[in-house]
């Protein structure tokens, strides 16, 4: 197409600050095609390499537009750079395709400089040669060529597709996982009949238009043959000048992953009910057994004030030994069920006080054991008190089971540090101790160093389980005559770290 002559006055002063910018004889030798406009794209004036593009079948150029001698899509790009010349100072660079008189397209890397004043500014088109024609077209086709190879080894399912235009491309897995015979067949499918349900396409396509991408997202698809399937989809956006919009996503089936999920999620809600049940079992079992035992340890009491028999007395001893042993495994149910089933509830510790709360609990057992306790109690610590009273607990009712007859002295050193973000209990005892080769048993569930043991083998299993519910660690070391060290490291709560903070900063 002919470009037209516009027929309208230009301004001597846009002619003069042309000649101004740039010397006659620079601007008529350079090997750069070189051009003024206006901001509407009027040529002013052209040097001899820009018409040597034999553009236009006229040998003069002036007051032609030179937006009529770009291609269609480079024409709407050029027409936005020409907008950058009301810019003071500023440049702009894109590459584009030129038509000459013969039809034939060039790719040009096309600069747009802005000139002059406020009141009167001009545009600098420079010409750079990109790649040849030829080369183009060569290069394009091996580019092309080698993404089809890579696209047709992939095992995901890419494709393109448009509004205007429907399926544009699919690659060999796209066609096998959508059960086609064919890319062609494919490509004269509409994309809403690739969709289970029609509302995942209105909700994609909106996400697509807000977000421009689509990551990750697990659609139901249907085969030609009407079956289903699960695919991860992931998507982006192409907007071409002429307003055409290109969707370019890949597919992969997750069907065995999403039955394998369903299967997961369906074990879990079964597990939840299971676990329910057996929250109530444990519940009941805790009272219908407990009342019992408490019973006939009340008889047992009686009996002995009215016996004289010593004979008798020994095995109201032995009942009395077994009903104790039972008792507190009860008991040790009932607080595995507690750690595991309830609620981290966190508030302010008062160590001193809560240690000494749990050591009363075992006023009849301790008489002959000494309780040293240390706390550096000058910062804020924030925990579930009564996980660390079930910790306590159970550590002390070790040490005074284990605790060694032979000494003329029994201790138990409690050591408590404090630090901004987290507690250290340390208890120390000086009992039988443990051998080597139970250490690394002794958290175990039921696990006993022998068979004369009286514990039910999860004080400390049950113990352990309690400091990982509050996100801590346990460790233990001993020495067989010497006695034992267990170390505790319970997290600070946040509120406790910013009270430690606050407490801190007011005290320098």
């Amino acid at each position: 197409m002919e470009a037209k002559r516009i027929q309208e006055h230009i301004p001597d002063d846009f002619i003069q600050l042309s000649k101004d910018y740039i010397g006659e004889e620079i601007f008529n030798h350079s090997n750069s095609p070189l051009v003024f406009v206006t901001t509407r794209g009027i040529i002013l004036k052209y040097n001899r390499a820009f018409k040597g593009l034999s553009l236009s079948k006229s040998s003069e150029l002036e007051k032609l537009n030179l937006l009529d001698f770009f291609g269609d899509t480079s024409r709407v790009a050029f027409k936005e750079m020409l907008g950058w010349i009301a810019k003071k100072d500023s440049e702009i660079n894109k590459q584009l395709i030129l038509v000459n008189n013969a039809t034939e397209k060039t790719i040009f890397d096309v600069t747009i400089k802005s000139i002059g004043s406020a009141k009167q500014r001009l545009g600098l088109v420079i010409f750079e040669p990109a790649m040849s024609r030829d080369s183009e077209i060569k290069s394009s086709g091996k580019l092309s060529q080698l993404f089809i190879a890579i696209s047709d080894n992939l095992k995901e399912g890419i494709y393109r597709n448009s509004r205007e235009e429907g399926m544009i491309y699919v690659n060999k897995s796209f066609v096998e996982l959508f059960g086609y015979q064919s890319v062609k067949e494919v490509l004269n499918v509409s994309p809403a009949k690739f969709y289970a349900d029609n509302a995942d396409r209105s909700r994609i396509a909106k996400v697509l238009r807000e977000a421009d991408y689509l990551t990750n997202e697990t659609i139901l698809f249907r085969r030609k043959d009407g079956s289903t399937f699960w695919g991860l989809v992931n998507c982006s956006v192409t907007r071409e000048y002429n307003g055409t919009t290109y969707y370019d996503g890949a597919i992969i089936d997750i069907t065995e992953q999403k039955d394998a999920e369903n299967i997961l999620q369906q074990k879990n809600r079964e597990l939840k009910k299971i676990n329910a049940q057996m929250d109530r079992f444990l519940y009941s079992a805790y009272h219908d057994i407990r009342s019992p035992i408490a019973s006939v340890l009340g008889l047992t009491n009686i009996m002995r004030m009215e016996l004289q028999d010593e004979q008798m007395l020994s095995y109201l001893d032995k009942i009395d030994e077994s009903l104790n042993k039972l008792d507190y495994f009860v008991n040790d149910i009932k607080y595995f069920s507690q750690n595991a089933r309830q609620h981290i509830t966190s508030k302010k510790i008062d160590f001193p006080a809560l240690v000494n709360e749990v050591w009363k609990k075992f006023k009849y057992q301790h008489d002959l054991i000494e309780l040293q306790l240390k706390i550096d109690d000058d910062k804020f610590f924030f925990s579930d008190s009564s996980r660390i009273m079930l910790i306590l607990e159970n550590l002390f009712k070790n040490c005074i089971q284990f605790s060694d007859k032979t000494k003329n002295e029994h201790y138990i050193k409690v050591n408590v540090h404090l630090s901004y973000d987290k507690a250290t209990i340390e208890v120390i005892d000086n009992g039988i101790g443990i051998g080597k080769q139970h250490l690394d048993k002794v958290f175990n569930m039921f696990y006993r160093g022998s068979e004369s043991s009286k514990g039910s083998g999860l004080g400390l299993y049950i113990t352990k389980e309690t400091v990982l519910k509050l996100n801590g660690n346990i460790s233990i070391e001993s020495e067989v005559g010497l006695g034992t060290i267990v170390n505790v490291e319970i997290p600070n709560d946040k509120k406790g770290r910013l009270m430690t903070r606050k407490f801190l900063l007011q005290s320098r």
